[in-house]
């Protein structure tokens, strides 16, 4: 019996496992960045509108490339006036025609390259758009992670200072203590709930943030772990920068402007147009009673742009300035992502020295303080208010840590952006 029983308990424990693995609410998972980036990807409208809008592009540049559709002519000629009869004739002839015309030298070609080079440039605008989101996505990650880290950090903080203000309330019961201890410990418990509910409203705000781009709550769901970003090779970024998404667009840019000042250089060139034409002819000659010939009709036609100075000269002006801005365009943007990679390598420095200040330094010295200090007033050598100075003290380094942290999580942040990843 004992070992039957024993194969029901393990069934009904197999069971409760089964069922915490399968019925545990969505809320308790823990939200990771990587699955946070996969999510706003896959839900953001603006990537698939930014990709239909380069396909097309694409077809655009090919029909762009085309000859124009030939030109077909239906009609009669010459016909009298006087009976308007289409037989009486002989001048009279029923006409068919086929006409093509032909664009000014390579402005064909220069089209289908003009807009290949659209559909490239909204390709680079795609890889653009895609790294701004995973930028922003980081950084409202990041923020609701360490509004958590904050939350828990001061709860671990109030749980201190209750300690603090128990042994406060017992050293009263023994005439060891005085009551200003105890309402000194309980002013700075009020203080701490105020800071705690300041950092619960920055975790609501960050959560909003982030479901925004996730398209649903996040409200309840945990941080995952934060990501090791401690490798920035510097001079791997600055050698990289010119390949930057950000200016693949305005490079592109500046090679559709060097076509466009092709495309207004070809305006210089006549535009051709071949006709051929088919006369029926139904009346007879008047001389020899015999029926007249029908006619086959053969055309070249050729535009001369002789007035250039208001058309193209002005429309070649136009296009070398275009030109001329895409250029500065892409050099003040390029100037700008140099200027932000060096100013982020700097804070980045600096914030790792800070933090190896308060990892190494402060944070053990407050510490060491702090327990000093607790030996001492147990041992009737340190006030109340010399122990909870140093108490808070140490707290607020551990706070303080924790933010120079986030705020090396934000710059890390940007130089990914800055790396394109």
């Amino acid at each position: 019996m004992s070992s039957v029983r024993a194969l029901r308990l393990a069934g009904l424990a197999s069971f409760i496992v089964v069922s915490a693995v399968f019925f545990t609410p969505a809320s308790a998972q823990t939200l990771t960045l990587e699955d946070a980036l996969r999510i706003a990807l896959e839900g953001d409208d603006s990537l698939p509108r930014i990709e239909a809008l380069a396909d097309a592009r694409a077809e655009h540049a090919v029909a762009d490339g085309a000859l124009p559709d030939p030109e077909v002519t239906v009609g009669y000629q010459n016909i009298p006036v006087n009976s308007f009869s289409t037989s009486d004739d002989m001048m009279t002839m029923a006409m068919v025609g086929v006409r093509q015309r032909f664009p000014p030298g390579r402005t064909r070609q220069l089209l289908r390259n003009r807009g290949e080079f659209d559909a490239q440039a909204l390709r680079a605008d795609h890889r653009h758009r895609t790294l701004e989101i995973r930028t922003e996505v980081r950084q409202a990650w990041l923020d609701w992670y360490f509004a958590h880290q904050g939350i828990s950090l001061a709860r671990t903080i109030e749980s201190s200072l209750e300690e603090l203000a128990e042994l406060a309330q017992r050293r009263l019961a023994t005439a060891a203590s005085h009551q200003r201890d105890v309402s000194q410990a309980q002013l700075e418990l009020a203080a701490l709930s105020q800071r705690i509910i300041e950092l619960e409203a920055q975790r609501d705000v960050a959560a909003a943030e982030l479901s925004r781009w996730l398209g649903g709550s996040v409200k309840g769901r945990p941080p995952g772990e934060l990501p090791d970003w401690q490798n920035v090779a510097a001079e791997q970024l600055r050698a990289a920068l010119p390949d930057h998404p950000a200016l693949q667009g305005p490079a592109i840019r500046v090679e559709q402007g060097r076509l466009d000042t092709e495309l207004a250089r070809e305006t210089y060139k006549p535009m051709w147009m071949v006709e051929f034409s088919y006369g029926l002819r139904r009346g007879a000659d008047m001389t020899t009673g015999r029926s007249v010939s029908d006619t086959l009709t053969g055309m070249v036609s050729v535009n001369v742009p002789l007035f250039s100075r208001n058309r193209q000269d002005r429309r070649l002006q136009g296009a070398m300035r275009e030109r001329d801005a895409a250029r500065h365009e892409h050099r003040d943007q390029l100037r700008q992502l140099a200027g932000m990679l060096e100013s982020r390598l700097a804070l980045w420095q600096r914030l790792n020295d800070l933090a190896a200040l308060y990892r190494e330094r402060l944070l053990p010295a407050a510490r060491d303080t702090s327990a000093d200090t607790l030996s001492a007033y147990r041992n009737d050598r340190a006030t109340f208010d010399e122990l909870i100075r140093a108490r808070i003290t140490e707290l607020d380094l551990q706070l303080e840590e924790l933010d120079v942290e986030r705020q090396r999580g934000s710059i890390r942040i940007g130089l990914l952006y800055l790396e394109g990843q």
